[in-house]
């Protein structure tokens, strides 16, 4: 016995539709997936690298309420002069705390431990941020 048409027409539609609805949402997942909202893990710190300087990168973050405890490593072969203030943003952009670190002497290739002070946010929520900005300005 033959089928109708009508319901094998129906049930084409129906497949199309479906096949055209999971690319959709693939699509997306992929989008949201790239642009880092699908994410579920939040890195406090995705590199221990220091954008605009380089050759240093830092370690060992200690957060306190109002202050913080940072290991700067020299890896250089001269003495420099380090300071700046640390901006934590969260997974939008958007600033959550900073903290101040005064500037001092870092020897060549070593390691030195810095004290910094929270001038907005403290570190509780430094701790939740998503990425860390240095701003080597006046401030």
């Amino acid at each position: 016995m033959k089928r109708d048409g009508i319901f094998s027409s129906k049930r084409r539609l129906f497949r199309q539709r479906a096949s055209v609805a999971l690319i959709l949402m693939i699509f997306f997942a992929a989008v949201f997936m790239w642009a880092g909202v699908a994410s579920a893990v939040v890195h406090v710190v995705k590199e221990g690298r220091i954008e605009g300087i380089p050759g240093f990168r830092f370690e060992n973050l200690v957060y306190d309420w109002d202050k913080i405890f940072i290991d700067v490593v020299n890896m250089t072969n001269r003495n420099t002069t380090f300071g700046g203030t640390m901006v934590f943003l969260d997974r939008r952009g958007n600033s959550v705390a900073s903290a101040r670190l005064l500037p001092a002497k870092v020897a060549h290739e070593s390691v030195r431990r810095y004290k910094g002070h929270f001038l907005e946010g403290t570190g509780e929520t430094a701790r939740r941020a998503a990425r860390i900005f240095w701003d080597f300005g006046p401030r």
